[in-house]
């Protein structure tokens, strides 16, 4: 089961890409993430967050998977709550020797947006 520092650190990396800071970003990348056009297909991501901070951030779902003879990997999935989308940021990442505990491998995001109340079942028929 993640721990609580497992989800500081996928909630870094998604902050780190919801500011644009690609610098920090990349510090923790592995490689597949450090190509030109895995580059360009990042940043496009930013824009799939409002600009606001979120209402609040929650684990939404997490699997792990271990094979002999390579490092254990870890998919969080972290679900950003704003007032017409949550946005969920999976952020896979692999278990590292270095001076980093995770190396990220890769980044998924999805926004789907909350359908508008409608007047009729905001307020209640009047007899």
């Amino acid at each position: 089961m993640p721990t609580e520092q497992d989800d500081q650190f996928a909630r870094k990396v998604v902050d780190e890409l919801r500011h644009g800071d690609f610098a920090a970003l990349d510090k923790v990348s592995g490689p597949e993430l450090k190509t030109a056009e895995a580059k360009a297909n990042i940043k496009p991501l930013q824009a799939l967050f409002p600009a606001s901070e979120p209402l609040s951030v929650k684990r939404g779902s997490w699997r792990a998977n271990t094979n002999i003879g390579q490092p254990p990997v870890l998919m969080l999935e972290e679900d950003y709550d704003y007032p017409d989308r949550t946005v969920a940021a999976t952020v896979t990442m692999s278990a590292n020797d270095g001076p980093n505990d995770w190396i990220v491998r890769g980044i998924h995001v999805n926004d789907t947006y909350k359908a508008p109340e409608s007047s009729a079942e905001a307020k209640p028929a009047k007899s």
